[in-house]
């Protein structure tokens, strides 16, 4: 039994929408200091088109894609509470389910 993609996928797309929202927003409404006139807009873009590649990839049910899941899971488990709840919730889903055999 293989990961449960459809759930990952819908994960990660709101995940994109929500991270687009988030960076995207200050970096058209805000005075920025320099650095942060580079730095918005490369979030704005990274992170909503890592999270929409891996909805993508969870959708056709890539292997690529369950792993990217599970690493993105395990780097969001330090930021506590959300990143916490997020980050197992991915992790756990996107582990394979092995079905035992018995003889």
């Amino acid at each position: 039994m293989d990961a449960n993609y459809p759930l990952l996928a819908k994960i990660h797309f709101w995940l994109g929408l929500l991270s687009f929202f988030l960076f995207g927003i200050p970096t058209f409404t805000a005075d920025l200091t320099e650095s942060g006139k580079v730095y918005l807009p490369l979030t704005t873009v990274i992170f909503p088109s890592l999270h929409f590649t891996i909805a993508y990839a969870c959708k056709i049910k890539s292997n690529k894609g369950r792993v990217a899941s599970r690493i993105v899971g395990f780097c969001f488990m330090p930021f506590f509470p959300v990143g916490t709840i997020l980050g197992f919730a991915l992790y756990e889903n996107s582990k394979r389910k092995f079905q035992a055999i018995s003889t």
